[in-house]
Formats: structure tokens, C-alpha cells, sequence
């Protein structure tokens, strides 16, 4: 009798700590889903990016495009035209302690044109697109250099 007492008692604590467990584990759950719905937290696999262009020494300075696209809430979609010191991504180290600054970003709006890079003076860069929807962000200098913005239309000033 004694005996099926300290069974009881043993089964009672691990369903009591089974049932801790569980309800940790549907509280983070919980929590975790608030956080992706609140947009803290992005959904795993919503965001797809994609490298459209690396240019490395354009005077002096290297320059990677990226294409987003994000699925979350809504349809959205944008490029990135980010600037680094070009010989700063040549190891592991170097990217850490030197990182890409962002120049310009945009939504294309329709199919995503790559943006055409080029120097125009030793001191000067120009970036330049036939057609986006809308500008997000443009830097007109990074260090040195001095950018200019070659754009033929935009739809959503």
C-alpha cells in the first residue's frame, strides 16, 4: 500500500512537470507568433533576396545590389545599392570591421532593372535607371566620393 503511494506521488510530479513543460512551450509559441504578427520578427522564408550586381573598384569603392522580396503582410519589393571600401571584402575580418553603407534604395515596381554604375569623374559616381516606382533613399556622398542619381522616371515621387 505504501509502496503504490510513492508511485502515485512519483506519477503526480511527472505529470506535473510534463504539463510545465508543455505550457512553457505553447507560451513561447504564442509569443513568438505575436512577435512575426507585430512585424518584430520576420517570418521564416517571407523574405527572399537576391544579389543582382557586385562591382569591386569603381573608384575605389566596391558596390553590391540586392534585390528584396517580401511577402509578410503585404506584397513588397525593393533594391538596395550598398557602397564598401573595395578592398575591404577581401577575408572574413575585413567585412566585420568594415561595413556596407546603404546609397541607394528603391521599389522597381515592375520587373527590377539593374541599376547601371559607373564613374564620371575621380571623385564622382553615377547611378543611373531608365524607370522605379518609387525612391526610398538616396545618399549623395560617401566619403570622397560625390553621387549623383540619373533616374528617367518615377512614378510615386
Amino acid at each position: 500500500m505504501i509502496r503504490d503511494a510513492g508511485r502515485k506521488i512519483r506519477w503526480t510530479k511527472n505529470l506535473k512537470l510534463f504539463g510545465y513543460g508543455a505550457l512553457a512551450l505553447v507560451a513561447a509559441a504564442v509569443i513568438y507568433s505575436g512577435l512575426v504578427v507585430f512585424g518584430v520578427l520576420p517570418l521564416p522564408g517571407a523574405n527572399i533576396s537576391e544579389t543582382m550586381l557586385v562591382l569591386n573598384d569603381v573608384n575605389g569603392a566596391g558596390f553590391e545590389v540586392i534585390y528584396t522580396n517580401s511577402d509578410t503582410l503585404a506584397k513588397e519589393e525593393w533594391v538596395n545599392v550598398y557602397v564598401y571600401d573595395s578592398g575591404s571584402q577581401s577575408n572574413w575580418f575585413n567585412r566585420l570591421i568594415h561595413r556596407k553603407t546603404l546609397l541607394f534604395s528603391y521599389d522597381p515596381g515592375y520587373p527590377a532593372e539593374t541599376p547601371h554604375i559607373e564613374a564620371v569623374g575621380p571623385q564622382d559616381i553615377r547611378i543611373s535607371i531608365p524607370r522605379v516606382s518609387s525612391v526610398l533613399y538616396q545618399g549623395r556622398r560617401w566619403k570622397a566620393l560625390s553621387v549623383d542619381y540619373q533616374i528617367a522616371k518615377v512614378d510615386y515621387p
